[in-house]
């Protein structure tokens, strides 16, 4: 079972305009981090630029061993969970898993499993609406109905003076 972080990635996963796939043993080299991990400038970068950047500073190469093994100590099984990629325009970026795309180029392991998100250009229909967007649309009818309740108490009241 995938164990996400919190992230602003449900929209994407549930989101009738990608069309997601399994690939076992995807080859890393393709993948570029969506974000800086363990303090390494990485957002952006693909795997290998973030593999020669390592070979080239043994310092920074033990100190990103060191902080994966914390954070994934080894009686975790959650490094083999796929990391999940959303392709755009022929690039392909990690969404949930850059920490174990870092951990896979510093123990040398060429492919991870992923879930691939392509779009297809399929027009929007049944997705996921954010809780807090239907929260805002319930307290907007309720003070809506407020609103038409006292414009029929008024209009009732103005009636019976009327009458």
């Amino acid at each position: 079972m995938m164990g996400y972080k919190l992230k602003n990635i449900t929209g994407d996963i549930t989101s009738q305009q990608y069309t997601w796939s399994l690939k076992i043993g995807y080859a890393i080299t393709q993948l570029r981090f969506s974000t800086n991990v363990n303090n390494l400038p990485s957002n952006g970068k693909t795997a290998t630029e973030i593999k020669t950047l390592l070979k080239e500073n043994p310092a920074e190469f033990q100190r990103i061993i060191n902080n994966t093994q914390k954070e994934f100590p080894e009686e975790s099984m959650r490094h083999l969970d796929p990391i999940v990629v959303l392709e755009n325009n022929g690039t392909f970026f990690v969404h949930d898993g850059n920490g174990r795309l870092l951990k896979a180029i510093v123990e040398n392991i060429e492919f991870v499993d992923a879930y691939i998100g392509t779009q297809n250009n399929a027009p929007k229909s049944n997705h996921w609406v954010p809780t807090s967007y239907l929260q805002k649309l319930s307290n907007e009818r309720c003070c809506y109905s407020k609103y038409c309740e006292n414009l029929i108490m008024q209009s009732s009241n103005l009636r019976t003076e009327l009458m």
